[in-house]
């Protein structure tokens, strides 16, 4: 019940709500599936996901981590629910500039796989966005800033959910603007 309450803010844009549920969520399936429950990984993904996009970066990186490994060694590493916690741990390291761990992780991520998770239809462009950005910090301005470029355009086109697209603007925008450069 948790877990969907948690969704339902989630899509409303209640992130402290929705964070609140999904931790109350996991709490109680960690007691009744156990700590490695397929269901207590999914809310804990889903909780990382969360603590992510309310800026509490560095437990979503602990979050994710530990749902992010125990996901690949039940599911493998192309599970789209694997994916999608490599994909959003990968955000997360980028905004702290550890694009190296983020470019290794983020570097067998599907686009369909990812989709099959989080039925979206924007998936290629996040992604390529993703990518970018990654290149940018890695100091590969010219590949990087043309990826990010046509991702963003493209998701301005597409239902990219409005929270999605500012990181990846601020990057672009960073990068293309005279200054110093902070892309993450």
């Amino acid at each position: 019940m948790q877990n969907e309450l948690g969704d339902l803010y989630s899509r409303e844009g209640q992130w402290p709500k929705a964070v609140e549920s999904l931790r109350e969520a996991y709490a109680v399936l960690r007691l009744r599936s156990g700590e490695h429950g397929q269901a207590t990984l999914i809310v804990a993904a889903n909780l990382g996901i969360l603590e992510y996009r309310t800026g509490q970066t560095p437990q979503a990186i602990d979050t994710l981590t530990r749902a992010h490994d125990d996901l690949v060694r039940q599911l493998g590493l192309a599970s789209p629910q694997a994916e999608s916690a490599a994909f959003y741990l990968s955000c997360a390291l980028n905004s702290l500039g550890r694009y190296r761990e983020a470019g290794d992780l983020m570097s067998p991520l599907v686009a369909a796989d990812l989709e099959a998770a989080e039925p979206r239809g924007d998936w290629t462009q996040r992604l390529d966005a993703l990518r970018g950005q990654n290149l940018l910090g890695q100091g590969h301005t010219k590949e990087g800033l043309a990826m990010l470029t046509q991702a963003v355009t493209a998701m301005a086109n597409l239902p990219t959910p409005d929270d999605d697209l500012p990181t990846f603007r601020k990057a672009l925008d960073a990068a293309t603007l005279p200054g110093p450069r902070d892309i993450r």
